[in-house]
């Protein structure tokens, strides 16, 4: 819950999923932002809008946009995409869906552009930034917004 923002989200962390399955501090920090009224007033303050998240994992973020009116998307890689499926139909039985992406690779399928591209602590591995960014760009609208979260807890990461 964040404020106007009621979801049912569940965490399936394995070796098959990984970390992907779990909802880390980033992802309640971007929650935060897209629900703050003063920058998002009113009850459903992103219809209208065409929303993806990469990297989703459980989705906290995208599923919030979908909650505050926006079509959403989520994406993960196949290993994480069950927790995030599981999620959107917890949530949602209309504009919400979970698709497969890897950075880098096609982003046809997901039908771009967006208006607004989320990612919560998708900057770990600097090898993976190139792809990354490949993909941020592949998807956002000439005028859309790209918005990241992230924690650094190691080093090596950004």
């Amino acid at each position: 819950r964040c404020g106007r923002v009621r979801l049912a989200v569940r965490e399936r962390p394995d070796d098959v999923a990984g970390t992907g399955a779990e909802v880390w501090r980033a992802s309640h920090l971007l929650l935060r932002y897209l629900c703050d009224e003063r920058r998002c007033p009113g009850d459903a303050p992103l219809v209208g809008l065409r929303v993806v998240e990469v990297g989703a994992g459980v989705g906290l973020p995208g599923l919030a946009c979908a909650r505050l009116g926006a079509d959403a998307t989520l994406t993960d890689e196949a290993r994480a995409l069950g927790v995030t499926r599981e999620n959107v139909e917890a949530n949602f039985d209309l504009g919400c869906r979970a698709a497969e992406l890897s950075w880098g690779g096609d982003v046809a399928h997901l039908l771009p552009p967006f208006d607004l591209v989320l990612g919560a602590d998708v900057l770990y591995l600097p090898d993976l930034f190139p792809a990354l960014v490949g993909s941020l760009a592949a998807l956002v609208a000439p005028e859309g917004r790209c918005v990241l979260a992230w924690e650094r807890r190691a080093p090596r990461e950004a």
